[in-house]
């Protein structure tokens, strides 16, 4: 797997202790890096075979940045802007400014699925030479590093949806995706049955988008907003509030602990679970199994 922190750390910051590092697994395993408190300097970071999607997060001043296609002159860079740089581009950056910033690594073919192109046909110059201020891009950034950060609880077809809907929005942005929802798209109702059996199989797993669109021999990105027209919610929260659902049943049961039912309904800890409990259902699982005890 390519490491985002190739990108970020150049032989004068090798070991740097202000980036740290962390992995998500799912249909596309990604490298997440969160840089915090960077001091100015010049850096110089070779070539990786991923596109490198970066948020500053903090700190705003000028900055000489070659990042592909093309070089920010000058340009003032602040807080929430984006950029994506090339792959197999070296980057060469000059930055005046203490900065913070969250780097993913997105794989080439995540773009390329997202933009229904061959690996050898995707452009994104034009955003190769400017910054990008985009409120839904920068919140599903910041999503996808909380995720990482903490482990990934929610699992990978959580992370699924936020990286392929980063990719997709990327693609929106560089006029490169080819998808054009058909309103009238919906599943089948064998369809749907097809995939909830799926869900109610291998609750327990990590499903990841990949292995729902697989079941129907859909792309994707096609399946995704599909299921979502169809259902109302996208697969991630539909199959959230399966959980719930299995998990309340299993409480009123009550013949497993906590921690057993949150393991036997595919959340990540019990602590996942009380979450999910209070999002969804206004109630915890400790108040509904205290209920039943009269």
């Amino acid at each position: 797997m390519t490491s985002a922190r190739d990108y970020l750390t150049s032989e004068d910051c090798a070991n740097a202790p202000w980036i740290t590092e962390n992995n998500l697994v799912g249909t596309h395993n990604v490298s997440i890096a969160t840089v915090n408190d960077n001091p100015p300097g010049h850096y110089s970071d070779p070539p990786i075979s991923d596109y490198m999607l970066t948020l500053c997060t903090k700190g705003t001043g000028h900055a000489r940045i070659d990042i592909g296609a093309g070089t920010l002159r000058d340009d003032v860079c602040v807080a929430n802007a984006l950029s994506i740089a090339a792959a197999d581009c070296r980057a060469e950056c000059q930055v005046n400014f203490m900065f913070s910033l969250i780097a993913i690594g997105l794989p080439k073919q995540l773009l390329a699925e997202a933009t229904g192109r061959s690996i050898n046909a995707l452009d994104f110059e034009d955003l190769h030479k400017s910054y990008m201020r985009d409120p839904t891009l920068t919140r599903l950034v910041t999503d996808l590093n909380a995720e990482a950060i903490a482990g990934n609880p929610q699992g990978p077809l959580y992370s699924d949806h936020l990286l392929y809907s980063i990719a997709q929005r990327l693609a929106e942005n560089a006029r490169q995706s080819p998808f054009r929802m058909d309103r009238a798209a919906k599943l089948s109702a064998d369809q749907l049955n097809r995939l909830v059996q799926k869900m109610e199989d291998d609750m327990e797993d990590g499903l990841t988008l990949s292995d729902l669109a697989e079941l129907l021999d859909m792309p994707i990105f096609h399946f995704s907003r599909v299921f979502q027209r169809t259902v109302g919610v996208t697969p991630y929260r539909y199959l959230l509030l399966r959980r719930v659902s299995r998990a309340e049943g299993m409480l009123r049961d009550g013949r497993l602990s906590l921690a057993e039912i949150a393991y036997a309904c595919g959340f990540s800890s019990q602590a996942h679970m009380t979450t999910a409990f209070a999002k969804y259902s206004g109630y915890s699982p400790g108040l509904i199994r205290r209920s039943l005890a009269g």
